[in-house]
Order: C-alpha cells, then sequence, then structure tokens
C-alpha cells in the first residue's frame, strides 16, 4: 500500500453516537460525509481501525461504506490484537506502511501512544464526530 495520507478511523462514537445506536442506527450519514469531506479536502485515504474490522473483510467494509457515499476511500484496516491498545495496532500498521509521511487518528476512546497523541482527534461518543473534530483532522493533515 502506497497511500501517503491516511486516516485511521473508529466507526462507533465517531460515525454514529449513543442515541443513533438506541435507535439502531449504525452509520449516520452526515457524519460519513464529513469523513468524506476530510478526505477530498487533504487527500488522505481511510484506514479502519474500528473493532468492525474484527469478522468483516476489507471487501466488505468497502461495499458498507459505499453505500453511505464513501466509495474509494476505505484502503485497509489496522490489524487486530486482542490485548493491548489500539496505537498498539496503528503503530503496527504505520510500521508495515512505511511510504505513510503524514497521518491523523480519529476515535472515541484515548488508548493511543505517547507519540501518537499530536495526530489523535477524540470525538464524544454520546454526540460522534462532529465540525469541530473535522476541523482539527484536516489540520493535521493539510499540507503544511
Amino acid at each position: 500500500m502506497a497511500e501517503k495520507k491516511v486516516l485511521f478511523l473508529d466507526i462507533d462514537g465517531v460515525l454514529n453516537n449513543s442515541a443513533s445506536l438506541a435507535e439502531g442506527i449504525h452509520i449516520i450519514p452526515e457524519k460519513c460525509l464529513m469523513v468524506r469531506d476530510i478526505c477530498w479536502r487533504t487527500g488522505a485515504k481511510v484506514v479502519i481501525s474500528s473493532t468492525w474490522r474484527c469478522g468483516r473483510t476489507l471487501d466488505e467494509l468497502q461495499q458498507i461504506f459505499r453505500l453511505v457515499g464513501m466509495g474509494g476511500q476505505i484502503v485497509d484496516v489496522t490489524p487486530w490484537h486482542k490485548e493491548g491498545p489500539r496505537g498498539e495496532e496503528i503503530d503496527h500498521w504505520l510500521k508495515d506502511n512505511t511510504k505513510t509521511k503524514q497521518y491523523a487518528i480519529v476515535d472515541d476512546d484515548g488508548d493511543m501512544l505517547e507519540n501518537q497523541m499530536p495526530y489523535f482527534v477524540q470525538t464524544n461518543g454520546v454526540a460522534g464526530l462532529t465540525t469541530f473534530e473535522r476541523d482539527k483532522l484536516i489540520d493535521i493533515l493539510v499540507d503544511l
């Protein structure tokens, strides 16, 4: 994989929120539009770091996201480790994909590594992704 910019994307608490989940809505289209906007404005591609990658193939995830207008943005998934923080899975992916020069992480959990914190934007699971977090992610990924 040769993506130079990557957005590591969690799903629960980012593309949905506690209210939508209570109603059985697992992906809010408006939140996907914000992710698509991040990708278009920065040239980043998406690597799924969510637990949604467990039990689903990359192709299945790509099909799901094609239905909500994110076709072509999902390019990979992080490896899954049963133990340890999500930041270690992201670190492993980055070590295997050395052409990636810029990245950002969006997640409602804060289990990232110390060196990842400047690139990490945490959402509130009650609200999910907002324009505030979207803009912070764009700032991280924009060319300097």
